[in-house]
C-alpha cells in the first residue's frame, strides 16, 4: 500500500494511530514502522486525551532533511496487534497492490516473549493455581484463565515501544531487554488473589485430630481476576511505579498512564545514573587530588630529611676540622720522633672529612621529584 509522506502526515495526525491502522487494514506497529521510515513526525502518547480535554498540544511540522513531501512510501499490510480490535480494510487515498494483497495473508508473527509467556501458562494444569513466569523485562504471577489478557497487554506495551522511542532487544543470556532511555526496564504483572473462611475437609479435621499441633488454615487464598502493573526497576524513585484494576475501570483503560510512566521512570533513571556518574567522576577527581597531596608531600619530606642529613655531616666536619686544626697546632709541642706519626693521623682525619662533608663534593642541587620518590622509603620514619 503506497502512500506520499503528506499523505500519511495528515491521516495519523487526523486520528489516533491505532484507528488509523484499522481502517487502512494495517497492523498498529507496521504503521508505526513506516513514519519512523519516512521520517514523519506521530502524536505522542497522551496526545489525544489532552486534545479531548482542550489542553494546547503542539503538532510537529513536517520537515525533514532526507525526504520531501511527495516522497512515496510503501507500508506493509498485516493483521492488527491490539486483540479484540475487529479490522476493516478501508483504503482511505489508494488500493492495495499484488505484493501488499500477498502481505495481507500474512499475519504478522507474534514476539519471541509472547510464544514464550504463552508455554508458560500452558504448562499450568489447574486454572486456579498461580503460574511464575520470569521472562525478562517481565516477571508474571498470574492463573492461566488471565493468559489471553496479559498478552495483549504485553503486546500494547510493544506496540508503544516505537513511538516512545523505546528500545526491545536480544539481552546477552537469551532473553530480552526494554530500554527507555537506554535504561532497563523490569515489568511485573501481578495478580491479586482474594482471600475466603477455608472450610475444613475431613481428611484436615481427621489429621488434626490425630495430631494435635497441626492447623487448619483459617482463608484460603485463590486468584481473583484483578491484575496489576509495576514498573520494579523505579521502585525507589519515587515516581508512580504501580496501576491496576480498580472496581470502576480496567487495567486497559489506564495502559497509556503506564505506558508513559515507563518512559518517565526511563527518564528518571537515565538522570539518575548520570548524576550518579558525576559523582563517581568526582569521587575520582578527589582521590586523584589526594593522591597528588600525598606524592607531593612525601617528595618534600624526603627532601627536607636529606637537607637535614647534609647539613648534620657538614657541621660534623666543621667540628671535626677545628679538632684537626687544634692538632696541627700542638704540633710543637710534642717530641720530634713522634710527628711523622701525628702527619699520617692528620692526613687520614683530613681525608675522613672531606669525605664526610658534601660541600667538598660540590654544592647541593635540589633532588627531581623521581629520585625523592625512589628514596621515600629511607626516610619514612623521620
Amino acid at each position: 500500500m503506497n502512500f506520499t509522506r503528506r499523505q500519511i502526515y495528515d491521516l495519523v495526525w487526523s486520528k489516533p494511530l491505532n484507528k488509523v491502522a484499522a481502517e487502512l487494514g494495517l497492523s498498529d506497529q507496521g504503521l508505526a514502522k513506516a513514519c519512523r521510515r519516512c521520517d514523519v513526525p506521530v502524536p505522542p502518547l497522551g496526545y489525544w486525551q489532552k486534545l479531548a480535554h482542550g489542553k494546547q498540544v503542539d503538532r510537529p511540522t513536517l520537515d525533514s532533511d532526507q525526504f520531501d513531501d511527495e516522497y512515496i512510501v510503501e507500508v506493509s499490510v498485516g493483521t492488527r496487534s491490539r486483540p479484540g480490535a475487529t479490522q476493516v480494510s478501508k483504503p482511505l487515498t489508494s488500493l492495495p497492490d499484488e505484493s501488499s494483497e500477498a502481505k495481507l495473508a500474512k499475519a504478522t508473527p507474534p514476539h519471541p516473549i509472547l510464544k514464550q509467556v504463552r508455554k508458560a501458562f500452558d504448562r499450568v494444569k489447574k486454572p486456579d493455581e498461580f503460574a511464575y513466569v520470569n521472562i525478562s523485562p517481565f516477571k508474571i504471577r498470574a492463573s492461566p484463565t488471565e493468559c489471553e489478557r496479559i498478552l495483549a497487554l504485553i503486546s500494547d506495551i510493544f506496540v508503544a515501544a516505537p513511538t516512545e522511542n523505546w528500545e526491545i532487544k536480544g539481552s546477552t543470556h537469551d532473553g530480552w531487554e526494554l530500554l527507555a532511555s537506554g535504561e532497563k526496564i523490569e515489568i511485573a504483572i501481578t495478580e491479586n488473589t482474594k482471600k475466603t473462611p477455608h472450610t475444613p475437609t475431613p481428611a484436615e479435621i481427621r489429621e488434626q485430630q490425630r495430631y494435635s499441633w497441626t492447623k487448619i488454615p483459617e482463608f484460603d487464598y485463590s486468584p481473583s481476576g484483578e491484575l496489576k502493573l509495576t514498573i520494579s526497576s523505579g521502585s525507589y524513585l519515587g515516581l508512580r511505579t504501580n496501576w491496576s484494576d480498580g472496581k470502576k475501570q480496567k487495567l486497559e483503560a489506564v495502559l497509556p498512564g503506564f505506558i508513559e510512566g515507563i518512559s518517565i521512570v526511563g527518564a528518571a533513571l537515565y538522570t539518575r545514573r548520570l548524576e550518579r556518574e558525576e559523582q563517581e567522576r568526582q569521587w575520582e577527581l578527589q582521590r586523584q587530588r589526594e593522591a597528588e597531596r600525598r606524592r607531593l608531600e612525601e617528595i618534600q619530606r624526603t627532601r627536607i630529611a636529606v637537607f637535614k642529613e647534609q647539613a648534620k655531616k657538614h657541621n660534623e666536619a666543621e667540628v671535626l676540622r677545628a679538632y684537626v686544626d687544634g692538632v696541627k697546632r700542638s704540633l710543637d709541642k710534642i717530641p720530634e720522633g713522634d710527628v711523622p706519626k701525628v702527619q699520617v693521623w692528620i692526613e687520614w682525619a683530613e681525608k675522613s672529612i672531606q669525605d664526610l662533608d658534601p660541600l667538598c663534593h660540590g654544592l647541593p642541587v635540589l633532588m627531581t621529584e623521581d629520585e625523592a620518590s625512589r628514596n621515600s622509603w629511607r626516610y619514612r620514619d623521620q
